[in-house]
């Protein structure tokens, strides 16, 4: 489904991905872990045109290299940014209609509301309520929903888990189970690699740019290479 060939991002003198790698299968969970500074937001911003990049993204096949933000999201790829993107200053409702604004996804509109609120049942009481209002497990319960609004084929999740009481976590970890069980493809990135872990089916760690270490999330958990490929400690060249 989605391919990730050789590609690095820099943000002038400094290099933010070194020349990585990676796949999602259709219907799979992808998660990247590591600590601050490793890349994995760029890896987002990149994949969703945002940040400019070199080397090679397909999906489907079909090449998103030079691709605007608008047209990589007519593709199919939604993100849920690490700050959430919400409008504090529009009701619940007017945020997840913002998920339905494409071309792709402007049918059945109420139909895939009472999808969202099936995740994410606090949405349809606080429907019609300020999303400034909301707290932040809340609004991030928001930004996963008008994602889905938009009927993605790839959904982006950066740091879903930042900043949430371990109730929420479990809540959100929940849903993202949900929509495997469904058949979504998720990459998403995290800084809690056991949490990441749990729901995946695959990981790769990135340390200061590079994939360190990959391989099926269940093996990887067991692995006592992780622990120092998660802390920077074991380099591309000792795999």
């Amino acid at each position: 489904m989605l391919e990730i060939r050789n590609l690095f991002v820099r943000y002038g003198s400094i290099v933010a991905l070194r020349g990585i790698s990676l796949d999602v299968s259709r219907g799979e969970i992808v998660s990247v872990v590591g600590p601050n500074g490793a890349g994995k937001s760029s890896l987002m911003l990149s994949l969703t045109g945002i940040t400019r990049s070199e080397g090679e993204i397909t999906l489907d096949g079909k090449s998103l290299s030079g691709l605007s933000p608008e047209a990589i999201a007519e593709r199919g790829l939604s993100l849920v940014p690490e700050d959430r993107g919400i409008f504090s200053s529009l009701t619940v409702r007017e945020n997840l209609s913002l998920g339905s604004t494409l071309p792709r996804a402007r049918a059945d509109f109420e139909r895939r509301l009472d999808e969202v609120f099936e995740l994410f049942p606090i949405l349809k009481e606080r429907l019609h309520g300020s999303a400034g209002k909301l707290s932040g497990g809340e609004q991030q319960q928001l930004a996963i929903g008008r994602a889905l609004m938009s009927l993605p084929r790839l959904l982006l999740l950066d740091e879903p888990s930042l900043g949430l009481a371990p109730v929420v976590i479990d809540r959100v970890y929940d849903a993202i189970t949900l929509l495997r069980q469904k058949g979504l493809s998720i990459l998403v990135v995290e800084q809690n690699a056991e949490r990441a872990l749990s729901v995946s089916n695959r990981t790769f760690v990135l340390s200061t740019g590079s994939v360190v270490l990959s391989g099926p999330s269940a093996q990887l958990r067991d692995d006592p290479n992780f622990r120092e490929a998660y802390f920077g400690n074991l380099t591309v060249e000792a795999i």
